[in-house]
């Protein structure tokens, strides 16, 4: 099992981005902002190309689509390049998760179902099997059967992924904070005002080395609060687990790095999805 793992900010961010096509304001750039209502969206559902531009070249080793509507048939394929040469081929990608036979439950379910149709936001997610220098990607989405008509995402993160020596410690978990409330009303009746709902994590990362604390305090600390950071607690593992444990968030405490014992350090991380 893979050790919690977190990337911190987006080096698509500094890339220029351009697509085979987009709607009007829907523009390829719209990737790069944290707000969920400014998105990229295809003119219909052919075969459509993502791609991005570094001037520098960075390394890398995660890519994630946010907000996407691609169905349950979609494919996904990422190509990254260095100096006009491909370095990293995925291939087609299948980047839903099907609720397997015994779990999907036949009337009730529809038919293909996926365990990412439940959640609000749903993400593709590619661990690259190394750190890889790039200063071109390219995104391939087909999804001919899509029954929007059309393709969407929200935000494209990718960067390094921090993992500590040790893993999250027993007690963490996943907080599904639900803003709605309850007002009683003189007669009696409860009325509930509908709120949204999103996911919490809070874990702590108890004997962390030299290296892993330098890490946290440089990459986490010192980027502060308004950063955005990709957080997978089960990651490559697959499944409602991986699919439940992961989002785009930024972290909701200020972060303390307490002594354990001589030189060796702990802390407690809370991140909120945004």
């Amino acid at each position: 099992m893979a050790n919690i793992r977190m990337v911190v900010g987006s080096l698509a961010d500094q890339a220029t981005l351009s697509a085979t096509h987009y709607v009007g304001a829907m523009l390829p750039s719209n990737l790069q902002l944290s707000r969920k209502e400014n998105i990229w969206r295809s003119t219909s559902i052919e075969s459509v190309s993502i791609s991005g531009t570094f001037s520098v070249a960075q390394a890398l080793n995660c890519f994630v689509l946010a907000g996407h509507n691609i169905s349950s048939a979609g494919l996904i394929r990422l190509k990254l390049r260095l100096n006009g040469q491909v370095i990293y081929d995925s291939g087609d990608y299948a980047p839903a998760n099907p609720i397997p036979a015994g779990i999907w439950r036949a009337g009730v379910d529809p038919f293909g179902s996926t365990y990412d149709d439940q959640l609000n936001t749903k993400m593709v997610r590619i661990w690259l099997p190394e750190l890889m220098v790039t200063d071109e990607f390219e995104v391939t989405i087909q999804d001919p059967n899509n029954p929007d008509g059309y393709v969407e995402a929200s935000r494209l993160l990718m960067g390094q992924f921090i993992t500590p020596d040790w893993n999250l410690s027993f007690g963490g978990g996943v907080n599904w904070v639900d803003t709605s409330q309850h007002i009683l009303m003189e007669g009696g009746c409860l009325e509930t005002a509908k709120g949204i709902l999103r996911r919490q994590f809070t874990f702590s990362l108890d004997h962390l080395s030299e290296s892993d604390r330098i890490r946290l305090e440089v990459d986490l600390a010192m980027r502060g609060k308004s950063t955005d950071v990709f957080v997978s607690l089960y990651p490559e593992e697959g499944g409602m687990k991986e699919v439940t444990h992961m989002m785009i968030a930024r972290r909701d405490n200020d972060l303390h790095i307490p002594h354990v014992t001589h030189s060796n350090w702990a802390s407690q991380i809370t991140f909120i999805e945004s």
